[in-house]
């Protein structure tokens, strides 16, 4: 019952955090496309977006081994070996997220595109897998056939993770038009280009914030539905 509990806590914890700093990280950008703020101002904006942006990409591992652990405990998922594979999963969530620290430390360094490149390939296997697994609980094979609840929340929590990989490639040209701005040499097409480029962000940012919504009430209705606690 203890560890049910600490599970659901963390999970809706974790839910807290990603869409908490995603809000800051939304609110925080409008500066730094609004060319009335000075430039520091518009510049520091970006880096604390940046800064924002990796409470969200930590949560990812994070939600996904936490849900693993809560399923497990609502008795929707029969793990082999579960206090060794969950704590296998969790080894893994941590060496993944210190990839994902790894690569904001490393920047656009050799080193940090080559680590960008793991954690890229990392999410599309991860993606691949949960389509993979979820295709075979509806064929009526695999550990979570019998769990369609469970089976709806991975195929969300993929589709957060193809959209983050959407995001990654909307982003490539907000280097070089930062880089215009902090020298003082923006036109006003690299302007209007970031502006559309935050636009175009947004609207990614909207759906994602939707699916972890749909995500989290799903949750808290099957938790209470089930009766534990």
């Amino acid at each position: 019952m203890l560890d049910y509990g600490i599970a659901v806590f963390l999970h809706v914890l974790i839910a807290v955090y990603w869409l908490g700093a995603d809000v800051a990280g939304y609110y925080i950008s409008q500066f730094m496309t609004d060319r009335q703020q000075p430039r520091a101002i518009r510049l520091f904006a970006a880096r604390v977006m940046l800064h924002l942006d990796m409470f969200p990409r930590t949560c990812l591992p994070l939600t996904l081994v936490s849900g693993i652990w809560l399923a497990q405990q609502l008795g929707l998922i029969d793990l082999p070996f579960p206090n060794t594979m969950l704590a296998l999963l969790w080894l893994a969530a941590l060496g993944w997220i210190a990839l994902i620290w790894a690569v904001h430390r490393d920047g656009k360094s050799p080193h940090g595109q080559f680590l960008s490149k793991i954690d890229w390939t990392i999410r599309l296997l991860l993606i691949v897998a949960i389509v993979i697994l979820v295709a075979l609980s509806v064929l009526g094979t695999g550990p979570i056939a019998a769990a369609w609840f469970l089976q709806v929340k991975l195929l969300i929590f993929a589709a957060i993770v193809a959209l983050g990989l959407v995001i990654r490639v909307q982003l490539k040209p907000l280097g070089p038009l930062l880089g215009q701005v902090a020298n003082d040499a923006a036109s006003e097409r690299d302007e209007q280009s970031l502006q559309s480029l935050l636009k175009q962000v947004k609207v990614v940012v909207w759906v994602i914030w939707a699916l972890l919504w749909l995500a989290v009430w799903l949750g808290l209705n099957k938790t209470l539905a089930s009766g534990i606690g």
